[in-house]
């Protein structure tokens, strides 16, 4: 079995329901910036805290993860771009074909079309949970932009197409150079995060599917442009998971709309609508 292989099911396992439930809050009235900052302060202290065991489960695997895949960063890149140059890597070729339509219209522009688009549909169809996701949707993003953004500029990691080993870094990165900020993936990361609340706002299979494929499909499209060793992906998943995840977990209604999902009993097959 490819080692590439064993990272594809490594970000896969990130779609599982692994986080505890924080204290449902409502939107407050305090200053935008203040806001922000109460929700990252939040994430921080609630994420790592003894009490929040299912985190503490998510970031204890992605940290061994990390560490077996950092040690084999090498192995891994060099066995993607064999594999791939003689056309035996079929699948996360594929799964980075999808991933270039997050990368090649560039982040910003890709993010405010899908916020425009389900913005504007919440607003049309008075659906206002869709709305709410939108909201969501962007907080995790930027929020997730932080903490990505602080820790590349501290962690100062050469990417591949600098350097001729993956154990290369220049931390505390303070000139913002590209170059030396591999880690973690801010294209995987962000991905993660918006897919995320999509996902745990819309709690069905045919939601989570699509949405967490894209998002691993992003992961390897950065892996296939040399921009990213596979370490990065995995740190940048978790993180992105992460933060989705707490942010649902703080603001996101489910009783907004309605959900229709497929049921199967002894008396036959159909579908139950939740209101």
């Amino acid at each position: 079995m490819s080692r590439v292989y064993v990272i594809i099911f490594i970000m896969l396992a990130f779609c599982g329901d692994l986080f505890a439930q924080y204290s449902e809050d409502d939107y407050s009235n305090k200053g935008f910036l203040n806001q922000y900052w109460n929700d990252i302060k939040s994430i921080s202290t609630n994420s790592l805290s003894p009490q929040h065991y299912p985190d503490w489960k998510l970031l204890t695997y992605a940290g061994l993860t990390s560490i077996f895949i950092l040690s084999h960063d090498m192995e891994f890149h060099e066995e993607y771009g064999l594999e791939k140059q003689y056309g035996r890597f079929s699948l996360p070729k594929s799964l980075a074909e999808i991933g270039n339509f997050y990368d090649k219209p560039g982040t910003l522009y890709f993010t405010a079309g899908l916020a425009g688009a389900m913005y504007g549909s919440g607003k049309l169809f008075n659906d206002q949970k869709l709305v709410q996701t939108t909201h969501l949707m962007v907080k995790s993003l930027i929020i997730t932009g932080i903490f990505t953004t602080g820790l590349k500029v501290l962690i100062g990691r050469a990417r591949p197409y600098t350097a001729d080993n993956p154990h290369k870094f220049k931390p505390f990165n303070f000139k913002f150079n590209t170059d030396y900020m591999s880690m973690p993936s801010g294209h995987t990361s962000s991905i993660f995060a918006m897919m995320t609340v999509i996902a745990k706002q819309y709690d069905s299979w045919y939601v989570k599917l699509p949405a967490y494929t894209f998002a691993v499909s992003v992961a390897f499209q950065r892996m296939n442009s040399r921009k990213h060793w596979g370490s990065d992906l995995i740190i940048g998943g978790t993180l992105g998971y992460l933060i989705g995840s707490a942010i649902v977990n703080k603001y996101g209604k489910n009783s907004y709309g309605y959900r229709l999902q497929p049921a199967v009993s002894s008396n036959g097959v159909g579908f139950t609508l939740n209101f």
